[in-house]
Order: structure tokens, then sequence, then C-alpha cells
């Protein structure tokens, strides 16, 4: 059993809802761009520390900071939040987010610095 665990050190961004255009579905440009950042900080961090792809089933762990109350309306939606995270993980640090088969999550307060707490036990 193996656990990896890292910091994601940007204001967490829920996933919108995707917006759809001439027949095409497509994400609003305030969660592509947090899907894109979180994807080039991931890929840093894997390839600095040799974290090799996790297979199998998949524990997550993953806390939430926001400047915001956990409870104000500004904070977004706490699965929104998960999914956001989880498919921006998917492709470089496991398969496919079926594999995980359980989620704890936390929305949390921090003024002075919001990010993403996250960890993954393997089975």
């Amino acid at each position: 059993m193996s656990q990896i665990a890292f910091t994601i050190p940007l204001d967490p961004i829920p996933l919108a809802r995707p917006k759809f255009s001439h027949g095409r579905a497509y994400l609003p440009p305030r969660s592509r761009s947090y899907r894109q950042a979180v994807q080039a900080l991931v890929r840093t961090l894997l390839t600095r520390n040799k974290i090799s792809f996790l297979t199998g089933e998949l524990f997550c762990c993953v806390k939430f900071f926001r400047r915001f109350k956990p409870s104000a309306p500004n904070f977004g939606d706490i699965d929104n939040h998960v999914k956001a995270i989880l498919d921006a993980l998917q492709g470089l640090l496991f398969d496919d987010d079926r594999q995980i088969v359980s989620v704890d999550a936390s929305k949390l307060k921090d003024t002075k610095s919001p990010r993403t707490e996250i960890a993954f036990r393997q089975n």
C-alpha cells in the first residue's frame, strides 16, 4: 500500500457547468484556466519527485482552503471542487477517476494561503 500527498498552491476553483455553442460542449474559461494551471503544477511535481502513475483502487483525502467562509455562496459546492481537481489529475496521476473508491473532502477558510491539499492512498 502506497500513499502520496501534495499541495496545489492555487485558490481552489469549483468546476463550472459546461457551456454549449454550435452543438459542442466546452469548459468556461475560468474552469479551463484552473485545470491547465493544476495540470502544469502536478506535471512538475510528478517529474521532480519521481511519482509514478497510480493504479488500482484509490482512496482520496482533499482539503480546499479559500479566503471565504466555507458556507459562503462564493466558496462553491464541495462536489464541484472535488470534480475540478479529479478531472485535472485524470490521465496525469491515475488513469480514470473510476479508480477512486472513497473521497474525504473538506472546505476550510484560510485568508492568507488559499490552496488544495490532496492525498491518495493505493489499496
